[in-house]
Order: structure tokens, then C-alpha cells, then sequence
């Protein structure tokens, strides 16, 4: 079975200790993007338990878990892809999201480029 610190590596994510708790390291998808001594900043947040782990970046907004249990991880890679690809890309708003008397909303979801 592999270990978590070799799934974190296989996401980049590079830490000092893989023992319970929490952690913090420079994220591998914004931080080398940054300015001067921003680049060194830990910015990303990692929780490890004893079969899993996840991870935010207060930067970029980038998260994603493993799961040791789960198996070959390729869901955990699919998962956090798909994550970093929409959070890179668009978030979702409602508009008129007000719910009136008759207890349906006529609000429409609508995507906004985020830049």
C-alpha cells in the first residue's frame, strides 16, 4: 500500500512531516505563479489523518483529499482535477434566487468567468 506522504507527492504537495494533524506548505498550483517572497508563502493548509488527507490553498482556492482505503487513487486524481478545473475557471451565482409565496424560486443559475 502506499504511503501518504507518496500520494501527496504524486499532487505536488510537499511536506516536512506526514504525521497526524495539520500542516502547512507552498501550493503546487499557484504558488510559483507568485511575486518575490509571496513564492515561499504556506499557503496550503493539509489535514492528515491516519488513511487520508486533504488539502485547501487559501490563495487559489484549490482543494482536493486522498483516501488510502479507497484504492489505486484514481478517483482521488479525478476528483482534484475536476476541482482545480472549475475552481480556475467559473464559479456559480443565482440570480433573483428569492423565494416568493408560491414557494418556488425563479432564480437561473448562471456562470461567471472568474479573472
Amino acid at each position: 500500500m502506499t504511503d501518504i506522504g507518496a500520494r501527496l507527492r504524486e499532487q505536488g504537495i510537499r511536506l516536512t512531516s506526514t504525521a497526524p494533524g495539520r500542516h502547512y506548505a507552498t501550493c503546487p498550483q499557484c504558488s510559483a505563479k507568485r511575486k518575490g517572497s509571496h513564492r515561499s508563502a504556506k499557503v496550503l493548509g493539509v489535514t492528515i489523518d491516519h488513511n487520508d488527507a486533504n488539502w485547501g490553498c487559501n490563495h487559489c482556492g484549490w482543494t482536493g483529499s486522498i483516501n488510502l482505503l479507497r484504492g489505486n487513487g484514481a478517483t482521488d486524481r479525478a476528483i482534484s482535477s475536476l476541482t482545480t478545473m472549475l475552481t480556475n475557471t467559473a464559479s456559480c451565482s443565482f440570480k433573483n434566487a428569492a423565494v416568493p409565496a408560491s414557494g418556488f424560486g425563479s432564480g437561473v443559475p448562471t456562470a461567471k468567468a472568474i479573472g
